[in-house]
């Protein structure tokens, strides 16, 4: 089985800064989507107004 560095040696150094950008894109849209679901799913007696 080939590992993530394995792979990541087949791109450019070019192509590689932008998989990690898109990377550290995609972290930040899941944590906003588990804010939102964390705030989604709250006991509405618990929350603030």
């Amino acid at each position: 089985m080939i590992t993530l560095e394995e792979k990541l040696k087949q791109f450019t150094p070019e192509e590689r800064e932008q998989i990690y950008a898109r990377a550290e894109e995609m972290k930040k849209e899941v944590l906003i989507l588990k804010a939102v679901r964390v705030e989604e799913t709250a006991v509405p007696s618990l929350t603030l107004p």
